[in-house]
């Protein structure tokens, strides 16, 4: 994708052209596609004349398969940016599973502390699940630092 949203052919073919290199450079590149030495060339040439003339995503799979290199896929996986985080794992939500599991704590220990010990188990459960709440927002955190830094 280019500045404006739209697929950007400029690019694809200058990777294409530095992988027509790595593959062995065109009669190489010509004879893995079972195309023409001239054909290649159009592909990744930046000749406003050929501007539209592409490869193909299986002409760009089979060179990098016969290079054992992602030239293309791999600029064009890193050039996506990942979202901060995922909808399923925001630390907002974890954090307030995490005030809510210690909220629920609060009631079981004045049970406790006015002599209800039957409330043991339910305080036990309820660490229990503050913990787990826990560990969920501490892996939610660390992702959204990891993609962040992956920036």
């Amino acid at each position: 994708m280019n500045e404006h949203g739209t697929f950007d052919y400029g690019r694809l073919k200058a990777l294409f052209a530095k992988l027509v290199i790595r593959a062995g450079r065109q009669d190489a590149a010509a004879a893995y596609l079972g195309i023409s030495r001239q054909r290649v060339s159009q592909l990744g040439s930046a000749n406003p004349e050929h501007a539209r003339d592409i490869p193909t995503w299986e002409q760009v799979w089979t060179l990098e398969d016969a290079c054992g290199q992602s030239v293309v896929f791999g600029a064009l996986a890193l050039s996506i940016e990942p979202p901060t985080v995922s909808p399923a794992a925001c630390p907002l939500k974890e954090t307030h599973d995490v005030v809510q599991a210690s909220a629920a704590l609060l009631p079981i220990a004045a049970a406790l502390q006015a002599g209800d010990f039957e409330a043991f188990d339910a305080l036990m459960e309820g660490v229990d699940r503050l913990k787990n709440e826990a560990r969920e927002l501490r892996t939610v955190a660390t992702n959204v630092t990891r993609l962040r830094e992956v920036r």
